[in-house]
């Protein structure tokens, strides 16, 4: 991996991490009935972020001490020129950057839709978008796929007796 990349991979995971226990805490509120479904997701999402965080400080680690035992113990000269490589290696950064941020952009417009519009109404919208735009499917898949999805979340929310936010608007 990149050093860009392992950043990225770190940040993200640190924020899934936090939205995960923040979720499990959140799961221990509600009734007991409806509990159980929400702090299993959020345990294995807990796990799962440690996982990838511990997977990237490592490699970051072996990374800052490659240097120094392939030297001999001494580090490489500060003013010494890097050409080349590392210029692709920016690049590809900074590509990885732009794709988290424009992801993270879609996940930033679903918290909005759902505090405005209300989870039933903005959550098929904001799913049909990403279908549509983001993932360049065709309408009529796009129109299924929310439809089950939908239906998916009426059928859940239902059946577990999940709080759904309603909106500032709704």
């Amino acid at each position: 991996m990149k050093p860009g990349t392992v950043w990225t991979s770190l940040v993200v995971a640190a924020l899934t991490l936090g939205v995960m226990v923040y979720a499990g805490l959140e799961a221990l509120t509600f009734n007991e009935a409806s509990m159980w479904f929400p702090a299993f997701v959020s345990i294995v999402g807990v796990i799962c972020s440690v996982a990838i965080i511990v997977k990237d400080v490592v490699t970051l680690v072996r990374r800052r001490l490659a240097p120094v035992a392939a030297a001999g113990g001494s580090t490489v000269e500060p003013d010494t020129p890097v050409t080349g490589p590392a210029d692709d290696d920016e690049a590809t950064d900074l590509a990885v950057l732009r794709s988290v941020a424009y992801w993270l952009g879609w996940m930033v417009g679903l918290a909005l839709v759902i505090v405005l519009i209300g989870a039933f109404v903005g959550m098929p919208i904001w799913l049909f978008c990403v279908l549509r735009f983001a993932g360049r499917q065709s309408v009529l898949f796009s129109i299924i796929g929310t439809v089950a999805a939908t239906a998916i979340l009426f059928l859940v929310t239902n059946t577990l007796d999940f709080y759904v936010p309603q909106g500032l608007f709704a």
